[in-house]
């Protein structure tokens, strides 16, 4: 093995290994990878280029930009990443073995199936002897490091190591996470489902809201863990004392009741009640339900008539909510991070008596949201959190947005000048 070479390419030999890297992956003749092995490019700019697959192993990135870039199925393998940023960049199936990420920013990262893996680099020096060039065979060092909103689904990552990071909002569902090292980290409202925490040491980590389903635990550490409102796996029984089966029943009789117009059946209240041992909730109808501080965390309820509902205060995060009749219903103060209402009905509810009762949602949490072509003519979303939520296509006709958080929400500028509420903060409208 010959000794390694460190590279210092210039900037027209960059730009043209990007071009030539770009050809290729989109079929065009004369394309080749980019590689960068060994490169010192510590400060460049890579940003929305598209260099999946491309080979980074060893090198210098240290300050790299690699903001909304397309780095999937790329080659990290031991590369200086300190200081990178990544947000918003995609890095399917990445390897990110034995990489260096202090201080790296990967706000909104998608790191599915990537591997974060211990990795070292090493070459031959005098007298055949094997020099390691990167000495710390520990895990991978996220020390503070910004991770929050990343996806980071199926990640191969025995040993990673994030102390004191923050992975506030991430998505880390299947993730393998066996032995790593999360003490103190920051993973407020992310989602672990499925997740293999096995030996994962999460001492006086903040967990607040976070969903905690479906785990692979075994020697996992949690002293001093923050658990506030986290949302669990379902008890065997609802917390109302409700047995499954009488859960069941009352809802048959509420959808009995509202499909009936109150001619059959008995209207019902689930306020406080694990609504997730329901069997089906998907295209029923459950207009009026009273279900207050309910959990109906990662439910399917798509298509579901929920008209007029009072579910003030209640976890609908990760629900699917697609298509529903939310005419006239009260969120106000709910958790709905991640939740899918693509195409809901969320406009005014005409009473009997000639009156439009508005959808309420104020104080709600609507953190990366997907409100792609809902109805939110005249809602109330006054205090609402939608920080980065899609409300592309929305209509938001006469909508309260005073004091709601909306920065980095996709939002049209033609339908933002529609909405109300001067005083919006964070608002950065976009076109869709």
């Amino acid at each position: 093995m010959s000794q390694i070479q460190f590279q210092r390419p210039s900037d027209e030999e960059i730009e043209a290994q990007v071009a030539r890297h770009e050809q290729l992956s989109s079929g065009r003749l004369g394309g080749t990878r980019a590689s960068f092995l060994y490169a010192e490019l510590a400060g460049r700019d890579f940003i929305d280029v598209r260099l999946d697959g491309a080979d980074f192993s060893g090198a210098d990135l240290r300050e790299v930009r690699f903001l909304g870039a397309n780095l999937d199925n790329a080659v990290f393998f031991g590369a200086d990443l300190r200081g990178a940023d990544f947000t918003g960049a995609s890095l399917r199936r990445a390897d990110l073995r034995g990489a260096s990420l202090q201080g790296a920013v990967l706000s909104g990262v998608d790191l599915f199936e990537a591997d974060l893996r211990e990795g070292v680099v090493a070459e031959r020096g005098r007298m055949g002897l094997m020099r390691f060039l990167y000495c710390d065979t520990g895990p991978i060092g996220l020390p503070r490091a910004m991770l929050s909103s990343t996806t980071l689904e199926l990640v191969r990552g025995a040993g990673f190591a994030a102390m004191s990071c923050d992975l506030s909002d991430a998505l880390l569902d299947g993730a393998r996470l066996t032995r790593a090292h999360l003490n103190r980290a920051c993973l407020r409202n992310a989602s672990l489902h499925g997740a293999d925490l096995v030996g994962t040491d999460l001492s006086e980590a903040d967990l607040t809201s976070a969903r905690l389903t479906n785990l692979k635990t075994g020697m996992t550490v949690m002293d001093g863990a923050r658990l506030d409102s986290v949302v669990r796996d379902p008890r065997s029984e609802p917390k109302s004392g409700l047995s499954f089966a009488a859960l069941e029943e009352k809802l048959d009789s509420h959808e009995m009741w509202a499909r009936s117009e109150g001619r059959e059946g008995t209207p019902v209240s689930l306020d406080r009640t694990d609504l997730r041992g329901a069997k089906r909730l998907a295209g029923r109808t459950f207009s009026a339900l009273g279900a207050t501080r309910a959990i109906l965390a990662g439910l399917d309820l798509s298509g579901t008539a929920l008209q007029g509902a009072r579910l003030m205060g209640a976890d609908l995060s990760f629900a699917d909510l697609a298509g529903c009749d939310l005419r006239g219903i009260d969120l106000s103060q709910c958790r709905l991070n991640r939740a899918n209402l693509e195409r809901a009905d969320l406009s005014p509810l005409q009473l009997d008596n000639g009156r439009l009762l508005p959808a309420r949602l104020n104080g709600a949490s609507l953190r990366y949201a997907s409100l792609v072509g809902a109805d939110l003519r005249q809602a109330v979303l006054a205090d609402a959190d939608l920080c980065h939520a899609d409300l592309e296509q929305a209509n938001l006709r006469g909508t309260d947005l005073t004091y709601a958080v909306l920065a980095g929400a996709r939002i049209a500028h033609s339908a933002f000048a529609l909405a109300q509420g001067r005083m919006a903060i964070g608002a950065t409208p976009l076109a869709a």
